[in-house]
């Protein structure tokens, strides 16, 4: 089986399930969301309809188990594919949705288009997470990314068991997030008046001409926190300080050390324009 990352413990047991497209499954009720969520992805991405029926005639069924095998790790899951059933466990809700993500890999290997049913390899997965720590980080200050791309983003995360989003929101370049009550930050630190063409070398530097920027709403930014929570993906800000805040400084130049009046970074590299962290008393 082909699966990222691989399971701590996966044993093939010399049969297969064979499921149609239309699949009975049978539910605990504490971990519906999670459940939601594999079935509006196994349907987006598979045409695989699965009914919530709660029967013996169920063909996945998931349960969570207050004594579970692994009592110590929150994301553990059990995976029991047999002949006749798929049987998740799990003590968390965390584990019942990272045994969906691994499901969803196995679905996505054995299912053909053209056929109606689906033969999978009965298997005994055992897995868990070994790190509590697995994230990837993503710069949207010098180029930021719509809120549809953000949840793309978010989404293969998920999939592959990804549970922290460094998302770099701030920097020389570009200020990404609303702060209401600062609104120039991101008014005027969420935009510079062009970017460098190239590489910064020893010949003259070039600048493409056109203005650019965006920032993220406060009400944007609570949809994206949101909508990764229920993927049990954390999101990290880097907000910089007291380096890499020109963005700032160009928007509030008393923040700055020199105070003088700056524009937003329209180059790479290190700038000398920091941040005046032992100012408290400005009157911005």
């Amino acid at each position: 089986m082909k699966l990222i990352p691989y399971p701590s413990e996966l044993k093939l047991t010399n049969g297969n399930i064979s499921l149609n497209k239309n699949i009975p499954i049978s539910i605990d009720k504490t971990c519906q969301n999670e459940i939601n969520l594999f079935i509006l992805e196994l349907e987006e991405l598979l045409q695989i309809k699965c009914n919530i029926l709660n029967s013996e005639k169920s063909k996945i069924i998931f349960s969570i188990e207050n004594n579970f095998y692994d009592t110590n790790n929150l994301g553990a899951y059990k995976i029991d594919i047999n002949t006749d059933k798929i049987i998740i466990k799990a003590k968390t809700q965390k584990g019942i949705f990272y045994a969906t993500r691994t499901l969803l890999q196995i679905f996505m290997e054995y299912t053909k288009s053209n056929q109606e049913t689906i033969e999978i390899p009965t298997v005994e997965i055992n897995d868990k997470p070994n790190l509590s720590w697995r994230g990837i980080m993503l710069d949207s200050s010098r180029y930021m990314q719509s809120v549809k791309f953000i949840k793309k983003f978010i989404n293969q995360l998920a999939f592959h068991k990804l549970n922290k989003f460094h998302w770099h929101l701030t920097d020389d370049q570009g200020w990404r997030i609303e702060i209401k009550k600062y609104p120039r930050l991101a008014k005027i630190g969420g935009f510079r008046k062009e970017t460098v063409k190239g590489h910064i070398g020893t010949n003259k530097i070039k600048f493409d001409g056109k203005k650019y920027g965006g920032y993220y709403t406060q009400e944007q930014i609570i949809d994206i926190v949101d909508y990764a929570s229920k993927r049990y993906v954390d999101i990290i800000p880097e907000i910089d300080i007291p380096g890499h805040s020109q963005a700032a400084v160009a928007s509030y130049p008393k923040l700055g050390c020199s105070k003088e009046k700056l524009e937003v970074c329209t180059i790479w590299g290190i700038n000398d324009y920091l941040l005046n962290v032992d100012d408290t008393q400005l009157n911005l």
